[in-house]
């Protein structure tokens, strides 16, 4: 079985074990993530335009992804 998890960092560290799905949009999200901002020194996974360029901003948080992801 490949190695899909994903190391949660901060005060506690966590490991998350992904299934296949939810790896790859992981996995896609961080080469998008790499490849629109290369220089961005936020070490947050979720970054908007705003907290990648410019860490004042508020970070990523559930209120903001339930205004722009679908119910579920």
């Amino acid at each position: 079985m490949p190695n899909r998890m994903l190391h949660e960092r901060g005060l506690l560290r966590h490991t998350l074990h992904l299934e296949e799905l939810t790896h790859q949009i992981a996995a896609d999200w961080s080469t998008y993530r790499h490849r629109r901002w290369p220089a961005s020194a936020n070490p947050h996974f979720l970054v908007s335009q705003k907290t990648a360029v410019d860490g004042d901003h508020p970070a990523v948080n559930i209120g903001l992804l339930r205004g722009v992801l679908p119910p579920g």
